[in-house]
C-alpha cells in the first residue's frame, strides 16, 4: 500500500484524477482479464495488486516518454522497481503473477491510450481522441474475456 501511496500520487500529479483513476481501472481490470485468460480454472485471489502494478508499469511508460523532463529523470528507477516486485511475484509461492503481469501491461497500455502512444503530454486536458483510445483498450480485453469464455468453457 505503500507503494501506492507514492507511486499512485505521484501518477496523480503528472495525470490530473480522472486520467489516475483511468489508468488505475485499466491495470486493475486488466490484471484480472489476465487472470481469467492464464491461471488454472476457478482460481481466486484477491487484492490491488494488479492495479498497483499498473502504476508501475504507467510511470515506467511515462518516463520513457519524457526522459528529458524532470519527471523522467526521477522515474529513470522505475524499471529496476518494476524488475524486484516481479522476481517477488515469480519467487514466492500464493503471489498470481497473472494479475501482477496483466496490470503491468493494462497501466501500460492505458498511458500509452493517453499520451497517443508518446506524441501528446499525459498531462493535456481529456480530448476525445483519449477516450476512444481507452474504449478501445477496454474492447479489446472485453474480446479475450468472450475469446477464452467461448473457447475454453468451464463446466
Amino acid at each position: 500500500m505503500y507503494a501506492l501511496y507514492i507511486g499512485g500520487s505521484f501518477l496523480e500529479m503528472l495525470a490530473g484524477k480522472g486520467k489516475y483513476l483511468a489508468i488505475y481501472l485499466v491495470a486493475g481490470v486488466a490484471g484480472n482479464v489476465a487472470v481469467y485468460l492464464l491461471a488454472a480454472p476457478f482460481s481466486v485471489t484477491i487484492g490491488a495488486s494488479t492495479a498497483i502494478f499498473g502504476v508501475f508499469g504507467a510511470l515506467f511508460i511515462y518516463s520513457i516518454h519524457n526522459r528529458d523532463s524532470a519527471a523522467g529523470r526521477a522515474l529513470r528507477s522505475m524499471g529496476v522497481v518494476i524488475l524486484i516486485n516481479l522476481v517477488f511475484t515469480f519467487l514466492m509461492p500464493g503471489i498470481s503473477w497473472q494479475g501482477h503481469v496483466g496490470g503491468l501491461i493494462g497501466g501500460a497500455l492505458a498511458v500509452e491510450a493517453l499520451t497517443w502512444f508518446g506524441r501528446r503530454d499525459l498531462r493535456r486536458p481529456w480530448a476525445a481522441r483519449d477516450a476512444a483510445l481507452l474504449a478501445a483498450v477496454a474492447a479489446i480485453l472485453v474480446v479475450m474475456v468472450l475469446w477464452r469464455t467461448t473457447t475454453f468453457p468451464v463446466m
